[in-house]
């Protein structure tokens, strides 16, 4: 089925795509080699702005990785096209078991298969393309594994009811001093009471969740257990309450070491 908007609704997903492909450029621009741009000029019209800056976030993560490997010889502002070809398939393994830890408020954590599959397939898709090109030689994360996936379907309310909440939540006045605290935090609001009703989450879960947790793109995000992950899926009302939130959250300067909590 396709979906149809009001006018309202495509202008206004006209500027956040805008607005989104703005912080792709820059990422680019800052954090990845020159030629890249050449990947994310291709794909401007092939893939969503979000999907590219979850790419562009990826990619950073790995060039700044191949720095802190190759400290003499791979600096990512110096880096040609054929210094992809010294990329080994053992690397990117490196890198992928290497990306599972991170520290957050000097705690250790474990980013999830689905995270590191994320990661994978951004490096996979951007060295395919050169690939393709003819511009290197081959791509290695082809002989590189990717880790499993693990799925749980949540069964999602209707559209017509994720809006009946979003317009609660958002245009229902408390009245007084608290309609100003409301202004501020109806978007964020309206994204975890969504969370909740739809998936079932717990709210210890949510309080976890990271900004790479979120696949709004392939409708679902990871949920980390002690022992494992899960991915869980959502609608696509429930994606974009979320993403309008995100888009808040990323121009935000989190508090000192929870700099990747999606709920800081």
């Amino acid at each position: 089925m396709v979906q149809v908007y009001s006018y309202n609704e495509y202008m206004n997903r006209s500027q956040d795509d805008i607005y989104v492909r703005e912080k792709v450029n820059m990422l680019v621009q800052d954090k990845l080699p020159e030629f890249a741009s050449r990947y994310f000029k291709a794909n401007m019209d092939v893939k969503t702005p979000r999907t590219l800056y979850a790419y562009a976030i990826d990619l950073a993560s790995f060039f700044e990785y191949l720095e802190y490997r190759e400290t003499d010889s791979l600096d990512r502002k110096c880096m040609v096209i054929s210094d992809l070809n010294r990329i080994t398939s053992s690397i990117i393994e490196d890198y992928l078991y290497f990306s599972r830890e991170y520290s957050d408020n000097g705690k250790k954590r474990i980013r999830s298969d689905a995270a590191i599959r994320r990661r994978y397939s951004s490096l996979s898709s951007f060295l395919e393309f050169y690939y393709k090109k003819g511009m290197i030689d081959q791509n290695p994360a082809t002989r590189v594994t990717p880790p499993r996936k693990n799925i749980q379907v949540a069964l999602s309310p209707s559209a017509k009811t994720n809006q009946n909440i979003i317009d609660f939540i958002s245009n229902g006045s408390l009245g007084g001093r608290k309609a100003a605290f409301q202004a501020k935090t109806c978007t964020r609001d309206a994204a975890i009471v969504l969370l909740i009703a739809s998936t079932g989450i717990k709210v210890s879960e949510l309080v976890e969740l990271n900004i790479d947790d979120l696949h709004l793109d392939e409708l679902y995000f990871t949920v980390k257990a002690r022992k494992s992950q899960r991915m869980v899926y959502i609608s696509e009302s429930t994606a974009q309450a979320v993403g309008k939130y995100l888009d808040i959250r990323l121009d935000t300067i989190a508090e000192y070491g929870h700099d990747e909590a999606l709920f800081p």
